[in-house]
């Protein structure tokens, strides 16, 4: 289920007239029957604006669709950022983006996939991005039915657009490397990069 889907143009329109987050918030409610904790809308606020330095880019298309916050079938996950259109051999593709607003993050080497990031003052293990948007990826092509039917091409990437990476970063340490070569990470300062990604596979 898509709870925001908009074109291009809608989603910087929304953003520009700071009404994007209101906007989310009130279709997962629609949609999802979810009040929304304050803290997630704060997220939308942040990232979005992050979105639309990306989006504003003049090789995305104006008519590609948006989709945000999309809950993949048969799951509780929900999707953050989803960018679809067309290929240029005309085949259809979208890009997943899964958004962090991540500063810090220490590696775990005793464990699969795995990192530490600091929520609420202390560090905690979770799952490393890279590795959480590949997973969404695949739940997407078994169970949605439009991806398997009409052969979707999907591309996994991260966006971790407060986060600066430093030299011999754990978020980018070889043990992670699988998963990164799978889905790619942005950081802060990559919105070109990230903007040239979308377009490569659109």
């Amino acid at each position: 289920m898509i709870t925001y889907q908009e074109t291009k143009k809608r989603f910087l329109d929304d953003v520009k007239l700071d009404v994007i987050e209101e906007k989310i918030e009130k279709k997962v409610f629609e949609k999802l029957h979810k009040k929304t904790a304050y803290n997630e809308v704060q997220s939308w606020m942040n990232s979005m604006q992050y979105m639309y330095k990306v989006m504003e880019d003049m090789k995305i298309p104006d008519d590609c669709e948006i989709a945000i916050e999309y809950r993949i079938p048969n799951s509780n996950k929900r999707v953050d950022f989803i960018i679809s259109g067309e290929d240029e051999k005309g085949r259809e593709s979208a890009v997943v983006i899964e958004l962090k607003q991540w500063q810090e993050v220490k590696k775990v080497m005793s464990k699969e996939a795995i990192v530490k990031t600091r929520r609420h003052g202390k560090f905690v293990e979770t799952t490393h991005p890279s590795y959480q948007v590949w997973s969404y990826v695949s739940m997407i092509e078994d169970y949605n039915e439009d991806v398997r039917k009409n052969k979707i091409r999907l591309y996994p990437c991260v966006y971790m657009h407060n986060y600066r990476p430093q030299r011999d970063d754990d978020l980018i340490d070889i043990c992670y490397d699988f998963y990164i070569d799978k889905a790619p990470i942005f950081t802060r300062g990559d919105t070109k990069k990230l903007a040239d990604f979308e377009t490569k596979t659109q």
